[in-house]
């Protein structure tokens, strides 16, 4: 039996225009960093692991969206999408809980701005950040939401 939750989040993946998608994948990286951030806490490392790769796996995502070909934005947000990346390793070999709530506000920071910028535009690319919001659907799970913000 398919869990009705389940089904309602792949019918929002699947209708989501191009800037709600990249909207879906920053919600869900704060998501996923909540989650590990918890399991830090409670020493629950396999779930803490989990969740920090889940947002590694979101955060190379958004590099494959990324068009370096709109100048120096696409060029400094994968700077830092790389050095998030390099952050969360360090912060899953080291079970670091202020190093992840750190990646978590940056991810956070980065979501509040793109949210904005998807409520103004709905083209294919986002104005002046050379972010190409059509998607390589690597990316199966589609969040939704973001706790704590």
């Amino acid at each position: 039996m398919t869990n009705p939750y389940d089904a309602y989040r792949k019918v929002q993946f699947e209708t989501a225009d191009p800037g709600q998608l990249l909207l879906m994948l920053y919600q869900g990286a704060v998501r996923s960093l909540d989650t590990a951030w918890t399991a830090l806490r409670s020493r629950d490392y396999m779930t803490s692991n989990k969740e920090i790769v889940r947002t590694q796996n979101i955060l190379l995502e958004l590099l494959r969206t990324l068009d370096h070909q709109h100048g120096e934005i696409p060029a400094t947000l994968s700077e830092l999408y790389n050095y998030l990346y390099q952050a969360l390793i360090e912060a899953n070999v080291r079970k670091d809980e202020p190093a992840v709530g750190h990646v978590r506000g940056i991810i956070a920071r980065l979501c509040e701005a793109f949210e904005t910028a998807v409520t103004q535009s709905r083209s294919t690319t986002l104005p002046a950040t050379g972010v190409d919001v059509r998607f390589s659907n690597t990316y199966q799970e589609a969040p939704y939401g973001h706790a704590g913000s």
